[in-house]
């Protein structure tokens, strides 16, 4: 199943800048993230960002929080955004595909899908704008997560499916940003 715009939102999992410097390639992943944030600005796609144990473990990224200005920031204690009230809170309650990024794969971003697809949200799991500590940990929670039915996709995966085509008015600006 394609991703449609009109029944999608971004979520962004836990981007917090005390945890990147222990994930598996942070630069690439946070360029990543960076990358869907700016496509998400350029089509106005509604986007949500949860922050796990601020008190403990600190806020979002600057970069990433800067780079979708109206975003709703959710914070939670759970390890699943769901558990905690992400879908009644936020913009995702209107929406059936969720593009999921963000970090650990093996704990926040796998229990916050699992439930999601419980909930009948088609969940696409954007597999490099994803990490964790271990790369062991990113593939077995993205094997778990196409088994229970998520679609795992890539960035540029994403792009094109919102775009749907070339006549889009964003085409060429995104193009750009993808072959630099």
């Amino acid at each position: 199943m394609r991703i449609c715009f009109e029944k999608a939102a971004l979520l962004i999992v836990d981007v917090q800048d005390s945890l990147l410097p222990y994930v598996h390639e942070s630069e690439q992943f946070v360029d990543k993230v960076l990358w869907l944030c700016s496509l998400a600005e350029q089509l106005a796609l509604p986007t949500v960002i949860s922050e796990h144990c601020v008190d403990k473990i600190g806020g979002t990224n600057a970069e990433v929080v800067e780079a979708v200005e109206y975003a709703q920031i959710f914070q939670k204690r759970s390890f699943s955004a769901v558990r905690d009230g992400i879908i009644k809170n936020t913009s995702l309650k209107d929406k059936e595909h969720i593009i999921v990024c963000g970090m650990e794969s093996h704990v926040c971003v796998l229990q916050t899908c699992l439930d999601l697809i419980s909930e009948g949200k088609t969940v696409y799991l954007v597999r490099d704008a994803v990490t964790s500590r271990k790369l062991s940990n990113i593939e077995l929670a993205t094997e778990r997560l196409r088994q229970a039915g998520a679609i795992v996709v890539s960035t540029e995966m994403v792009g094109f499916e919102l775009l749907a085509t070339a006549d889009h008015p964003n085409f060429s600006m995104i193009l750009k940003q993808l072959i630099k």
